[in-house]
């Protein structure tokens, strides 16, 4: 999942996310997308609805790769540590996950 995609921290002000033009190249590559946010709980991209994930835990433990791009306070290192394979944009992660 991609996770924050709003425009800042702890806001939900998605306008000029630096999310849109990730998932739109993420998209081209072929990717299936969804998110978390816990500010935001509809994404459109494109006139396409994105899945919220509702389940954060699952998603990080079922997802090949985890997108980091906002640092929401709401996401905590420890909870990070349970990504596969974490991508973090912010880096708030402790070290303990495998990191890009």
């Amino acid at each position: 999942p991609i996770l924050g995609v709003t425009y800042k921290p702890n806001v939900a002000d998605q306008r000029e996310s630096p999310a849109r033009p990730v998932a739109r190249r993420l998209r081209r590559m072929g990717a299936h997308l969804t998110f978390h946010d816990p500010y935001v709980d509809h994404w459109i991209l494109d006139d396409t609805e994105v899945p919220r994930v509702g389940d954060l835990d699952q998603a990080l433990h079922t997802a090949d790769v985890t997108l980091l791009l906002q640092a929401h306070t709401a996401y905590d290192p420890k909870t990070l540590r349970a990504a596969r394979l974490l991508f973090d944009t912010r880096g708030v992660s402790d070290g303990t996950a495998e990191v890009l």
